[in-house]
Order: C-alpha cells, then sequence, then structure tokens
C-alpha cells in the first residue's frame, strides 16, 4: 500500500470514530433527557396524588340551616373554620345535632363566673352534642316506645345521652345527668337533622 493510500485509509477510520462517539454520546444524552423527564414525570404525578382532593359542599347542609338561626349564632360562629364546620358542609352523615341556644350557653358562663364572649370550645365539646343518623323526634319516640320509654345513644365522642318523656316533654340527660329540654326539633337538612335545646349538657 501507498503512502498515500495509507493516509486516505486512516483518515476515513478517524472521521468514521468520531462519527460513532459523536451518535453514541448524542444518543446517551437523549436517553439522560427522557430518564430526567420520566423521574420528573413520576415526581409531580406523586405529589398531586398525595394532595388531598376536598369534599363538595353539600346544598342545604346543616352549617346552612344553622346559619339562619339567630338563637344559634354562638353556636355557628365558634364552629366556623373549624373541623366541624367541614363535616357539617361536607360529610353525607347522616347527623344528628342537638344545639345549646345563645341563652343556655350564657346561663352556663354566668354560673361558672365567665362572659360568654370568653367561652372558648375544642372539637371534643361539639362532638358531644353529634350523633349518628337521622334521628328526628318521631324516631327517638319509636325507639323509646320500643326500649322501655328510655331511648340512650352514644355521640361522637363517646359519651352517652338518654332520651325520654317528662310530661309530654322531651328531654335528654348524659351519663353525668344533665338535663335538658328540646325546645325544638327536626329543623331538616340534606346530610341530617338539629335538634335545639335549652341547657348545656357537657363542656369538654
Amino acid at each position: 500500500m501507498s503512502i498515500m493510500r495509507l493516509k486516505n485509509y486512516i483518515q476515513r477510520v478517524g472521521i468514521a470514530f468520531i462519527l460513532v462517539l459523536f451518535l453514541g454520546c448524542n444518543s446517551s444524552s437523549k436517553e439522560k433527557e427522557l430518564t430526567k423527564k420520566s423521574v420528573s414525570s413520576k415526581i409531580v404525578a406523586t405529589v398531586v396524588d398525595t394532595i388531598p382532593v376536598q369534599k363538595p359542599i353539600i346544598e342545604n347542609n346543616i352549617y346552612f340551616r344553622l346559619k339562619n338561626k339567630e338563637e344559634l349564632s354562638f353556636f355557628f360562629n365558634r364552629i366556623k373554620n373549624t373541623e366541624i364546620q367541614n363535616i357539617f358542609q361536607r360529610e353525607k352523615g347522616p347527623y344528628t345535632i342537638l344545639i345549646p341556644t345563645n341563652k343556655a350557653l350564657n346561663e352556663y358562663a354566668i354560673s361558672n363566673g365567665i362572659v360568654i364572649d370568653s367561652l372558648t370550645f375544642n372539637s371534643g365539646f361539639f362532638r358531644n352534642y353529634i350523633l349518628k343518623g337521622n334521628l328526628t323526634s318521631p324516631k327517638i319516640v319509636q325507639g323509646m316506645n320500643a326500649l322501655q320509654d328510655q331511648f340512650s345513644l352514644k355521640t361522637a365522642r363517646g359519651e352517652l345521652l338518654t332520651f325520654y318523656f317528662n310530661n309530654d316533654s322531651l328531654l335528654v340527660k348524659n351519663s353525668n345527668g344533665n338535663l335538658a329540654l328540646l325546645i325544638k326539633t327536626d329543623v331538616l337538612a340534606a346530610n341530617g337533622v338539629i335538634h335545639i335545646i335549652d341547657r348545656v349538657l357537657a363542656t369538654y
């Protein structure tokens, strides 16, 4: 082989080698880019999957029904922006809520030597007044008739409440013997029913 032909051969081999290196690097770079995009997509998907989806607000819910009751405004204002508001607005339930009036809460505050605006409650207080099920007054009466004139249920906090009649008045008492009169019953909502009571049964 002549020197000229040898040089041409070496040049061709060199060019081919460079092309192979270039294409290999380019392919590797694309693979890395695709891998990065795949990992990035997985991270985004994971983050999206972990964000809790809030349930829609139920029309004519318990919270909405409370909003229009002036005699329950203190109770209503205390559940704003709490988990209890979320339950009353978004959970299907159904729930039965026993709610003391402003007057009842004011009397409770006075008996404890404080003004009503100083009263603060945690979620446990409100759960003392929440029962599972759509317990309208006719259903409560049915329960009493079936169980010898008394009907007992546990609240969302585990407090035992007992319903019974006294001189044609429907009353409820807790395990400590605290009594309240149901002065207004069957305020219906899409996800439950509200009964208004004249005393504070339990605090914390």
